[in-house]
């Protein structure tokens, strides 16, 4: 692993934030940005995926099969034991009020809070949770995955992943606030800048996800292969799968060559906004100068 210690890097944004269809490249530049650059990646629908994984866990699913389920090709399969009639005890709508508890302290604990913070919530269930700017409470994220998410959102479907990310990750989510999965990972990123990271966040969907980011220097780019993102969306398109028009990112990277060739483009960008950062820097150091 190798880390620029250039002038000009230290320049870069302190966060990237990665926009583009599924195989666009987004994963490859961030991991470009991990390796080369010492950047950590966070993601929007990682505490998403990490509450699956604990269902799935609680419900004797192996390992393997659940990176299946969550990153494979079995995204959009049934998942038996969350189907089967013969086995009440496992469908989601009869999962124990410890798992729900569970899902919720897992929550918590991906927004970056210590185990003291959970303690003071868990004792104060109708606290606003300020970590998740005050949107919701520990009460009502327990309320709404028992009562809403569990019980009304996937009755009568047949349980895929794909259908339980897209309920945890826009129906559910909006019970609270639409910018909520934004606001765990704007938790988890001040808990990596406070240690001296910078951040990449690769799974860029709306464009309200900007938002709570606004007050932090960050860099934009969308990632585009051939011209499926220009595509007509269709009336089955999730909101989730649809994708933002170009204009609105500080940089589209065409990623319809080498890997190199991406990683050459990004680097291009990047020392480009390095450059305007250091010029900046050092004209308002002098006219502080002056002003002195």
């Amino acid at each position: 692993m190798t880390h620029d210690s250039t002038a000009l890097n230290t320049y870069w944004p302190q966060l990237i934030m990665v926009h583009g269809l599924m195989e666009s490249g987004k994963s490859t530049l961030a991991t470009y940005l991990i390796e080369e650059h010492g950047y950590r990646r966070v993601k929007f629908a990682d505490t998403l995926k990490n509450m699956i994984r604990h269902i799935l866990r609680r419900c004797g699913v192996s390992e393997a099969r659940i990176e299946d389920y969550l990153e494979g090709n079995f995204k959009k399969v049934a998942i038996p034991e969350l189907n089967d009639p013969a086995r009440p005890e496992l469908l989601l709508e009869n999962l124990p009020d410890e798992v729900i508890m569970e899902l919720v302290i897992g929550l918590l604990r991906d927004a970056g809070l210590t185990d003291e913070k959970i303690a003071y919530y868990s004792d104060n269930q109708d606290a606003p949770v300020v970590e998740l700017r005050g949107v919701t409470t520990l009460r009502r994220l327990y309320d709404t995955l028992r009562h809403n998410w569990s019980r009304q959102m996937l009755r009568g479907e047949v349980v895929t992943c794909r259908r339980m990310m897209q309920t945890l990750g826009e129906e559910w989510r909006n019970l609270h606030s639409h910018k909520l999965w934004a606001y765990i990972s704007l938790s988890m990123s001040e808990v990596l800048f406070a240690a001296g990271h910078r951040v990449v966040i690769d799974d860029n969907r709306y464009r309200f996800e900007f938002d709570p980011f606004s007050h932090l220097l960050y860099f934009r780019f969308v990632v585009t292969r051939g011209d499926r993102h220009f595509l007509p969306v269709t009336p089955e398109t999730h909101q989730s799968e649809i994708p933002m028009p170009v204009e609105w990112f500080d940089a589209h990277l065409k990623n319809d060559y080498t890997i190199q060739s991406l990683r050459d483009l990004a680097r291009i960008h990047l020392d480009s906004f390095a450059s305007y950062r250091r010029v900046k820097t050092v004209i308002e150091g002098q006219y502080r100068g002056i002003a002195a």
